[in-house]
């Protein structure tokens, strides 16, 4: 499972051109067709921000940007209780319920690979 922040995803819609990377998108698209990458709703908040050319392919994957559930909460608020994990976000957005709701992904992630990997 690859989980997406804003940031690599901006970047190859920035940086990678499809006309001259065929071969990254091939499997990048591969990936997400197979239901390996995933990102949250505030990802693709972010990415819509910003014109890259490519929002018709968040249209059109609109799917891997899912919404954290409340499972997930709790685990970042268990994550994000632990003061060393709290230099990642700043007391604002934890307290407004913001940014770290991207984190939710990571944390769920790596479980449903690992129960993937290891049937």
């Amino acid at each position: 499972m690859y989980v997406f922040d804003t940031s690599p995803l901006s970047s190859l819609f920035r940086n990678f051109y499809r006309s001259r990377f065929p071969t990254l998108w091939m499997q990048f698209d591969a990936l997400v067709a197979d239901g390996r990458v995933t990102s949250t709703r505030e990802v693709r908040r972010e990415l819509d921000r910003y014109s890259h050319g490519h929002e018709q392919w968040i249209d059109d994957h609109w799917y891997i940007f899912t919404t954290p559930t409340a499972a997930e909460g709790r685990i970042i608020r268990e994550i994000y209780a632990v003061r060393h994990f709290q230099h990642n976000v700043e007391q604002k957005k934890i307290q407004a319920g913001g940014a770290e709701r991207r984190s939710l992904r990571c944390c769920e992630s790596p479980c449903q690979w690992r129960h993937r990997r290891h049937p």
